[in-house]
């Protein structure tokens, strides 16, 4: 049998022909070109397998370079996120919102209410929250600033960079998890904080909400520092402004509203031209408030109350609750009618399905804000310690007969140009300058005794100036609880041009009235409020707390009547805002 011969392996060489011959030439291959080919191979192989560990290598590093770099700038020095905090840790303990509830539901709103609480309560304006709109549950982050955003200084705007690249990382976070599900919980400090911030919210964390999340988004400031300083301010018009709600038959809770409209600030103005406590548009206060060149009384605390306490009356009277009519006082009375025409009564359905244009984040949240801001409000001492309230603003009016200038005004009344300028906020600043004149038939409010000693040192011819003016009734109704108002709006006028002649002549001077003595039971022609409180004080009150009835819910004006054994006719005629006769849940009614 004729045994096969092996060939030699044979190796491919380029061929030294010319390239038009289109050949390679194939020869045998000697041990030390099989050896080199070995070699070649093995080495080959090793590269690529090099290659590829290399590749996954620096892909590695890159990626915990990256994560290095992002934990590095969440954990900048400038800005802090407070983990575990809980809105609900803040609950007050002393007055109870429950307590309201009649007339104020709470029900599913807790939430809101818990949020506005730590808003005012907990951070001030160096703290920024960063949460979800729609459910205030969820906080993502709170941001921490080592100073207040001074605008002059430049810090405001450099914190509103700070704030928008946090809130674009939380935005690009949401995205991630929106992408890759709940394992990018482990991509970055900022993804956990996210993730632990909607598990302890008990965010169902679907594909659905990872798709909107990012728009839902926002920063709100804390306004702890402000808020305080508006229960100081408070305490200047507070007991005059309840009695306003009170004598109208409206909830005294409904004083409290100007903390969450201006914290009290009565020379505050909004980025769409709303001014004073109440925070008035031009529009709004139309018919019920003078806005000209010489006054705007949307400033005057006392004279806005009234404007104020008449629309939340007409809003209540639309719309039958107290929710509804609180809210109609932000979005405007005509919006909420429409969404009563198609949520109904439901308060609830219409937070979550009214789409208005203007019905935005504020609109929504206004009547919760208000029940947390009545809330700490109430309870100042817990949250404030060291809060002075200021005291009541105590003040006589004379009118203007003529119309003069401010620095007239001052000089007249013997009083500082500032001081004057305090009382009256509604006057404007050309008055003050000497531009413009003060129209006869305004009311000019000074401190409280200041009349009677300026018109001890005024002639015949200064007095022309100013004529009596109708004499105002020191409120002596007492408040909730038997507390009594501190606040009256006192009448200390002098009787008329010819009283003062008399008294002239009385004295023996024609161009001066001597000081009058003030004392209880003085007949002096001149009396300064606080002797014609001192008078009143001798007498007992007869419009205290007890001589009040607060409606209850289901009541009728004939159920009440009969409760208290008096006529529905003296009711009506004691409450004539009854009209109709018809009365709701919260309202308190004068007793006969």
């Amino acid at each position: 049998m004729r045994l096969k011969r092996r060939r030699r392996p044979l190796v491919r060489i380029k061929s030294t022909t010319s390239p038009g011959d289109g050949l390679d030439a194939r020869l045998p291959a000697s041990a030390s070109e099989r050896k080199l080919e070995t070699d070649t191979l093995l080495t080959s192989k090793l590269l690529r397998i090099y290659s590829t560990k290399m590749r996954s290598f620096i892909t590695l590093l890159a990626v915990l370079l990256l994560l290095l770099s992002s934990a590095a700038i969440d954990d900048s020095p400038k800005v802090y996120v407070e983990a575990g905090y809980s809105p609900k840790a803040e609950a007050s303990s002393d007055f109870d919102l429950s307590s309201v509830a009649e007339f104020f539901p709470q029900k599913g709103l807790q939430t809101r209410i818990d949020f506005w609480r730590m808003v005012y309560s907990r951070y001030d304006r160096r703290n920024v929250i960063i949460h979800d709109r729609e459910n205030l549950a969820i906080i993502y982050k709170v941001l921490k600033f080592d100073k207040f955003p001074d605008v002059s200084t430049g810090e405001a705007k450099a914190q509103r960079s700070e704030i928008e690249t946090e809130v674009g990382r939380v935005q690009d976070a949401l995205k991630d998890f929106a992408k890759f599900g709940l394992e990018a919980a482990g991509f970055s400090s900022t993804h956990k904080h996210v993730h632990e911030a909607l598990v302890k919210a008990g965010q169902v964390l679907d594909a659905n909400y990872f798709r909107d999340a990012p728009d839902r988004v926002r920063e709100q400031r804390g306004v702890k520092d402000r808020f305080e300083q508006g229960v100081v301010r408070s305490g200047l018009y507070l007991p005059y402004i309840a009695k306003v709600f009170r004598d109208k038959g409206l909830p005294e809770e409904l004083a409290y509203l100007p903390h969450v409209e201006s914290s009290f600030n009565y020379a505050s103005y909004s980025k769409v031209g709303a001014a004073g406590i109440w925070q008035f548009m031009r529009s709004s206060s139309r018919g019920m408030l003078n806005i000209n060149s010489v006054m705007d009384e949307r400033r005057d605390p006392l004279r806005a109350t009234q404007a104020a306490a008449d629309l939340l009356w007409k809003n209540y009277s639309l719309l039958r609750s107290w929710p509804l009519a609180i809210t109609a006082y932000n979005y405007g009375i005509n919006g909420m009618l429409r969404a009563k025409e198609t949520q109904g009564d439901d308060f609830l359905a219409i937070l979550d399905k009214h789409d208005g244009k203007a019905f935005g984040f504020a609109s929504k949240n206004f009547y919760s804000e208000f029940l947390a801001a009545l809330e700490v409000a109430k309870n100042y001492r817990k949250y404030f310690p060291l809060a002075e309230i200021a005291k009541p603003l105590k003040f006589d009016e004379l009118m203007i007969k003529s119309g003069n200038r401010g620095e007239q005004l001052a000089e007249l009344n013997r009083i500082p140009e500032g001081t004057l300028r305090a009382y009256n906020p509604a006057i404007s600043i050309d008055i003050h300058r000497g531009f413009q004149r003060l129209p006869s038939g305004y009311m000019l409010k000074v401190p409280a005794g200041e009349i009677a000693e300026a018109l001890s040192t005024m002639s015949t011819e200064e007095l022309k100036w100013m004529s009596r003016a109708a004499p105002a009734k020191p409120s002596t109704r007492s408040m909730r609880k038997g507390s009594r108002s501190s606040v009256q709006a006192a009448s200390a006028r002098h009787r008329s041009r010819n009283s003062v002649r008399t008294a002239n002549a009385r004295h023996g001077s024609k161009s001066r009235i001597q000081a009058a003595k003030v004392r209880r039971g003085s007949k002096s022609p001149v009396r300064s409020a606080s002797a014609r409180r001192a008078s009143k004080s001798a007498k007992p009150a007869q419009t205290g707390a007890s001589r009040q009835y607060r409606v209850r819910k289901g009541e009728t004006l004939t159920q009440i009547a009969r409760k208290l054994k008096v006529s529905s006719a003296a009711l009506k005629k004691r409450n004539k805002q009854l009209g109709s006769g018809q009365v709701f849940a919260g309202q308190v009614l004068m007793l006969p």
